[in-house]
Order: C-alpha cells, then sequence, then structure tokens
C-alpha cells in the first residue's frame, strides 16, 4: 500500500492524515485545508487503488503498518531524508 500511495503524494497525505488524526472526515479536512468531500473523494480512491477501506477496522490497522513499516524503510534506504514524506 505505502507504494501504491507514493505514486500520489494527494492520497498518501490523505491516508496518513486520516489514520493519524482518528479516522474523522472533517478533521483530516481541516488538518488538510482541503473540503470535506475532497476527503471523501480521495478515500474512495484510495480504495479503489489499494483494495482498503480506511472506514474499517481491520483495514485501517493494516494500512497504518504498511505506512509505518514503508516510512521506517525510506528512512533506512536515505537517512537524511525525514520520515513520514512521501
Amino acid at each position: 500500500m505505502h507504494r501504491t500511495l507514493q505514486q500520489s503524494p494527494h492520497l498518501w497525505e490523505t491516508a496518513a492524515a486520516y489514520l493519524e488524526g482518528g479516522q474523522g472526515v472533517e478533521g483530516t479536512a481541516r488538518a488538510l485545508f482541503v473540503h470535506a468531500n475532497t476527503v471523501r473523494y480521495r478515500l474512495g480512491a484510495i480504495t479503489r487503488e489499494t483494495g482498503l477501506d480506511l472506514a474499517d477496522p481491520h483495514d485501517a490497522l493494516t494500512a497504518r503498518l504498511s505506512l509505518l513499516w514503508g516510512r521506517l524503510d525510506d528512512a533506512r534506504k536515505s537517512p537524511g531524508q525525514a520520515v513520514g514524506r512521501p
């Protein structure tokens, strides 16, 4: 999932904000300075691209772990970069 979302930074950013911010559309929209409908659209795109529904607890955990492992892998490959950047 991490590699798939790296192809689209907006989707990566949305997934990370949604999962780290308590899985609320409105809160995610405020954090990203976008409209709530934009977040809903992006969440749908994430589901289409990855097959994971971030509103489902099992899929959300899978996505969180994937993003975490991807960040750690990226940090290991390029230690000079900040962790958390796509």
